[in-house]
């Protein structure tokens, strides 16, 4: 699946992206990435790896807005036992869940 999402996109304008995507995948499993999703990778390790990356801090303005987008949520989430929220493309919230605890409720 990996390797067809890396094929199909990130690794579609080069001339072997079947060869790029298998280099990428024994990469990461060398390095025991394969079944842990809380290991950091540097931006510029993916960088020398074939990735595709823009740096989030060289587009000011987009930073801004990515980090308002992210403060909002935090807010959110802080004030309130919200567990997730989904939205659309068109910003539509789709469902938000909640769970309830004992203390939420004055007797």
């Amino acid at each position: 699946m990996v390797k067809t999402w890396l094929t199909d996109n990130m690794f579609s304008d080069v001339s072997n992206p079947n060869n790029e995507a298998e280099k990428f995948i024994q990469e990461i499993q060398k390095i025991g990435m394969k079944d842990d999703h809380d290991k950091h990778i540097s931006a510029n390790h993916c960088k020398s790896l074939g990735l595709k990356i823009a740096m989030l801090e060289d587009d000011q303005k987009l930073q801004e807005l990515v980090l308002t987008i992210h403060h909002a949520y935090m807010l959110t989430f802080h004030s309130c036992t919200l567990v997730k929220i989904i939205e659309n493309h068109n910003v539509i919230t789709g469902k938000v869940y909640f769970y309830l605890r004992l203390s939420d409720f004055i007797f």
